[in-house]
């Protein structure tokens, strides 16, 4: 995979990724987790095959944690976050996925079409893992999902 994007977009260049700090996450497990991604890609042995990540591209030590308060790209990502957060889970008291349908339009489709499904949102667990609740399906479905197939 690494070869054919040197190929097509020249040379692979690292991501500075910035997540915004939130109370109850562990980044240095997430760090951890991402080197563990990237030692499995380069080795071919990565276990969701569809989001292997080039090794080049994502690395722990330009992934830093930041307060939204000092960096405004980070609210924005954080009223992203939140919209899916409780457009996703019906049994929240403050379930609601019209606000994350609402930001379809700014949600990453699969290359050279207009399909949100297993790009831009990704449904987990996977199908062969389990099934998700009937009343965690809107948001899912407004995405392009189909429970019928």
């Amino acid at each position: 995979m690494r070869g054919e994007i040197k190929k097509e977009r020249g040379t692979v260049e690292a991501a500075r990724v910035v997540f915004s700090e939130r109370g109850g996450h562990d980044y240095s497990h997430l760090r951890s987790y991402i080197e563990t991604l990237r030692m499995q890609g380069s080795a071919g042995t990565t276990f969701l095959k569809t989001r292997e990540i080039v090794s080049d591209v994502l690395l722990p030590e330009l992934c830093e944690v930041r307060s939204h308060t000092t960096l405004a790209g980070l609210q924005l990502a954080d009223i992203a976050a939140s919209a899916f957060f409780q457009g996703i889970d019906s049994l929240l008291p403050t379930y609601n996925p019209s606000n994350a349908i609402e930001l379809k339009k700014r949600v990453a489709c699969a290359p050279g079409t207009k399909k949100h499904a297993d790009f831009g949102l990704l449904r987990l667990p996977f199908k062969k893992h389990g099934e998700i609740p009937i009343a965690d399906r809107p948001i899912f479905e407004a995405f392009g999902y189909d429970w019928e197939g």
